[in-house]
């Protein structure tokens, strides 16, 4: 926790942030449920896809090359 004037800038990190000690969730596959690598940048070793109602769906790297780049292979394993 740190102070600049009278704002104490820990208490508004979400608990969820709090629990992991960083400012970057911890992101999951949505159809192996397997953590998601990420580089040293922290981005994702993966990709996103979108359902017919715009919600994206985080996808790892191994599902992505077992299933081919067929987006719609994905979502029915979703």
């Amino acid at each position: 926790m740190w102070r600049q004037g009278k704002i104490f800038y820990s208490t508004y990190l979400p608990k969820t942030f709090k629990k992991q000690g960083g400012l970057s969730p911890i992101m999951k596959c949505d159809i192996c449920r397997n953590e998601i690598k990420e580089t040293f940048l922290k981005k994702p070793i993966g990709t996103f896809i979108k359902d017919g109602k715009g919600k994206r769906h985080p996808v790892c790297f191994e599902c992505q090359a077992k299933l081919g780049n067929d987006k719609e292979r994905m979502l029915e394993k979703l």
